[in-house]
């Protein structure tokens, strides 16, 4: 396995145009995929999942923060409302394969349960792979730590899947 990240690392620095940041971001969206296919190896599909933050994880704020508009409540709420975060470089290749591994891919956010439908939009317009997202809304709208969420995970107790989906335990890799 060590050999294809040496391999891997030699192609980008021979392809990658005169600029390191090329490199990185194709080098850092590699690595997580290729641990990620280590991690499945002897994982039965259907029993396992990624947790993964939305907010500068898997999608990009950056057109919000460099506009210059000061943060606030209300200013948040309107950016996420327009649906115009951007895609992060591997975040859609890494879910993807995550599913197509047997995975679940759970998307753990702290944007507040009246952003839900807005966040869904975002992810589905960029064509997104997940299968569930999960906000501070209902009995987890304190959970800022998201403790709570991820051991609802882990036990099969998400407590504010939509309407007639449900989840087994999933171990969290």
């Amino acid at each position: 396995r060590t050999t294809h990240v040496y391999i891997l690392y030699v192609f980008f620095f021979f392809t990658a145009p005169a600029t390191t940041e090329i490199y990185t971001l194709s080098l850092h969206a590699a690595l997580p995929i290729y641990r990620l296919r280590g991690l499945a190896e002897d994982k039965k599909a259907g029993t396992w999942c990624v947790v993964l933050d939305a907010d500068e994880t898997i999608i990009s704020n950056v057109a919000f923060q460099m506009s210059g508009i000061p943060f606030s409540s209300k200013s948040w709420t309107e950016w996420c409302e327009k649906s115009a975060a951007t895609a992060l470089p591997g975040g859609e290749e890494f879910c993807a394969l995550a599913q197509k591994l047997g995975g679940k891919v759970i998307i753990v956010t702290n944007r507040k349960g009246h952003l839900q439908a807005a966040t869904e939009k975002n992810l589905k317009d960029i064509g997104f792979p997940y299968d569930v997202l999960l906000t501070r809304s209902g009995p987890y709208a304190k959970d800022k730590t998201k403790v709570m969420r991820r051991e609802a995970i882990r036990t099969g107790t998400i407590k504010t899947l939509p309407a007639g989906m449900n989840l087994p335990p999933l171990e969290i890799v």
